[in-house]
């Protein structure tokens, strides 16, 4: 399947509020692929273009507006969400949704390398807070990137300049977060975020699995539920909790700005997770910032190395690398240090 990269690309961005469509047809039980398909053709004099039905349907299933529902297809909370504020301009978002979809796109794994690519274009301006578009040469990547930020009214033209202003960036900062900073401390601001995320991710599955073990019966080991990382911060899970037989279950908590199940694992996470088996979960909960406000979908996987090449794929994006062999002193060196080289 193309990534949403390229599936963006396809549909071109100037159309990307045609994905509105697909919200104005669906109806509040799933329908077929086929079915949506047709009532998309007949709203083809709405748009400037011949509507693209399947494109839009591909799209939306990749930033969590549909969902797969057996042989049918559904909208997703997030999809009912941006459908219960949509109004008759059905071939564009209104600045609302806008907001609500900008985690997805601009957080969407898939286009960080395009988002923070155009980023990497802009410079401060030494007038104002504003940012301008500094690149002449701008490459098809970047250029993606830049399409997205203008569909998302996060750019503008002004005094014959692209310009971004202070609150635009600082409101893709808390999206695309550590993968674009540029300073040491808006890196070190970043990864506070993130930790304070993180930790408001966890004390939502405390709150569930108390709820979880209390409705079952179990308001003995509802109060014995802890979080390991609190305690531990190299604990290889997050959470404590205990099933309805009072056999424990290690819970790993994961979580993202947007709805795209992905997540990284630690070698010694994933190691435990391979001998625990059954009785490790991992919790997965999108949207996390929009906690304690919203109270995000939580999507939970048992024994999640069960399900690696099935349900789950696995791919490798660092590696450890080690020298072989004795080192060599140069001979020479700087005044007060000892060099070594390896060749």
């Amino acid at each position: 399947m193309s990534n949403l990269a390229e599936l963006l690309a396809e549909l071109g961005m100037s159309h990307f509020g045609e994905l509105n469509l697909v919200l104005h047809v669906m109806t509040d039980t799933p329908r077929d692929r086929q079915t949506i398909a047709s009532a998309i053709y007949q709203y083809s004099g709405a748009t400037d273009q011949i509507p693209k039905p399947n494109l839009y349907i591909d799209v939306s299933l990749e930033i969590g507006l549909l969902e797969q529902n057996n042989h049918d297809l559904e909208l997703t909370q997030l999809g009912r969400r941006l459908k219960n504020i949509s109004t008759n301009n059905i071939d564009r978002f209104t600045n609302l949704q806008l907001k609500l979809l900008s985690p997805e796109i601009l957080g969407h794994p898939d286009l960080r390398e395009h988002v923070v690519g155009a980023l990497d274009c802009f410079e401060k301006s030494i007038h104002d807070n504003n940012y301008l578009l500094k690149k002449n040469q701008i490459n098809t990547v970047e250029a993606l990137g830049l399409q997205v930020l203008q569909a998302f009214d996060l750019t503008c033209y002004r005094n014959l300049e692209v310009i971004s202003t202070s609150t635009d960036i600082e409101f893709i900062r808390e999206i695309v977060g550590p993968f674009w900073a540029v300073t040491e401390e808006e890196l070190h601001d970043a990864l506070a975020l993130a930790s304070k995320r993180s930790k408001a991710a966890e004390e939502y599955v405390i709150s569930f699995e108390k709820l979880r073990l209390g409705g079952e019966g179990h308001a003995d080991l509802a109060e014995l539920v802890t979080r390991a990382s609190a305690t531990n911060a190299r604990s290889p899970y997050d959470i404590r909790s205990y099933n309805a037989d009072a056999s424990p279950r290690f819970i790993e908590v994961k979580s993202s700005v947007n709805s795209t199940l992905i997540f990284y694992w630690t070698a010694s996470e994933r190691r435990f997770a391979s001998v625990k088996c059954q009785s490790y979960w991992l919790y997965y909960i999108p949207r996390s910032q929009e906690l304690p406000e919203l109270s995000p979908s939580l999507i939970l996987i048992q024994d999640p190395i069960r399900l690696l090449g099935t349900r789950l794929t696995e791919e490798c994006e660092s590696y450890r690398v080690r020298a072989i062999g004795n080192y060599q002193t140069s001979p020479g060196g700087v005044a007060g240090f000892k060099v070594i080289t390896i060749e």
